[in-house]
């Protein structure tokens, strides 16, 4: 369910707030059966804010959560704290403005770089939580103003903003989408009035749209970043300096809450587009990079620093009989190359003591699901068969994974 204003007020309650105080470690299932009919107060919306506290706790370390309001598909959309404090640490200046406000969470985080801030958002209820929000975390340099936000920079002189941030809505009849004609607001029209409004832009958009088409679709775009955590893919950001002559730098970067970021950084025009070819593959060491870094289509960059050659005709996985542990993805000690056959596979595996297994299979018509159901073997596991084109025939890799930071 969807929080509404009425809820916003009960949920504040100190009645609300000693209840979820009391059972936060409940499920939100468990919370509905032990409170229903005993309390006054609206217990799905208090099962919904359970939830989303649970959720929040994970992905918004460092904020007081468990006395912060949320709802279940804004929660969704939020960027995390890693994701915050990194795409908003190289900005900093006097007025920010962040036109798609939702709950404020990525406001919070602009509040932390900029003297003044202002949360635009069209809907009222979460116009009241991020207000809410900015209170529970002492935030006192925000303005909320509620409206559409298009209209409302009408409102506000040329470069007004040292930064204007905006994060779409993607989603169709409340189903995700990437295409453009569904981002709310529209940035693609605005896009010449909404340069006018501040020196600098940042846009976040799915990881799943196209860096190609967005560069075609939003001209003047100084950096092009892919952002994954943890090895999953979260934002696509465009970072926008209103004319902007520059060749564009594309990015992929890593972030974990236990090190440093790890990033590709190049020039669009000097990424790396061939690398030499491994048939022969043996003893020896298979990388991937990170899902960002592949995304952002510099797999080959990252591989040609290390001097790694293509593992077969793979456009992902690229193979060394050198170790390099600082390279920016997975690394897997090779242990076994077989001409692809999921008999001699199986043996292969069953011999070695090996009972989970992940298969890879990137840019072929081999499906991983249908080789693991094959194998009759559960997925997971530090072991890993990858699946790759030599010539004209397809090779079984075995390999396990020595990453420290995977395991």
């Amino acid at each position: 369910m969807s929080i509404t204003l009425e809820d916003i007020e009960f949920l504040k309650s100190a009645e609300a707030c000693e209840l979820l105080t009391k059972y936060a470690d409940l499920s939100p299932q468990e919370f509905s059966l032990k409170l229903s009919g005993k309390i006054k107060l609206p217990v799905p919306a208090l099962a919904t804010l359970l939830k989303c506290r649970q959720k929040a706790a994970q992905k918004l370390s460092g904020l007081p959560v468990e006395k912060m309001l949320f709802d279940t598909i804004p929660l969704e959309q939020a960027s995390s704290t890693l994701t915050a404090q990194y795409k908003f640490n190289s900005y900093r200046g006097i007025r920010a403005v962040d036109i798609t406000g939702g709950l404020g969470i990525d406001t919070l985080f602009l509040s932390d770089q900029f003297r003044e801030v202002y949360h635009f958002e069209q809907s009222e209820v979460l116009s009241e939580i991020a207000k809410h929000n900015a209170s529970i975390a002492d935030r006192t340099n925000v303005n909320f103003v509620q409206g559409d936000s298009i209209s409302m920079l009408n409102n506000f002189p040329d470069k007004h903003f040292d930064l204007l941030y905006v994060d779409p809505a993607r989603r169709d009849d409340n189903r995700r989408s990437v295409d453009i004609n569904y981002l709310k607001p529209d940035i693609f029209t605005n896009y010449e009035f909404l340069k006018s409004k501040a020196r600098k832009l940042l846009f976040k958009l799915s990881p799943a749209f196209d860096i190609r088409e967005a560069m075609k679709l939003f001209p003047g775009i100084s950096k092009v970043m892919v952002v994954s955590v943890n090895d999953e893919c979260r934002e696509l950001l465009l970072a926008i300096v209103p004319g902007n002559i520059k060749e564009c730098t594309i990015s992929g970067v890593e972030l974990r809450a236990d090190s440093e970021p790890v990033s590709v950084s190049i020039c669009d025009a000097e990424r790396v587009s061939e690398i030499k070819q491994t048939d022969a593959i043996s003893s020896g060491y298979l990388y991937e990079s990170y899902c960002g870094i592949s995304k952002s289509g510099l797999d080959f960059t990252a591989a040609a620093s290390f001097n790694l050659n293509a593992a077969g005709l793979s456009d992902y996985y690229f193979y060394s009989t050198a170790f390099h542990g600082d390279f920016p993805g997975k690394v897997f000690e090779v242990f076994k190359a077989l001409p692809y056959n999921v008999k001699k596979i199986k043996k292969e595996l069953t011999e070695s003591g090996v009972n989970q297994i992940n298969v890879k299979a990137k840019g072929i018509s081999i499906k991983p699901a249908e080789v693991t159901a094959s194998l009759k073997m559960k997925n997971g596991g530090n072991y890993f068969l990858f699946i790759i084109l030599v010539d004209k025939s397809y090779e079984a890799i075995l390999a396990k994974l020595v990453n420290q930071s995977f395991l």
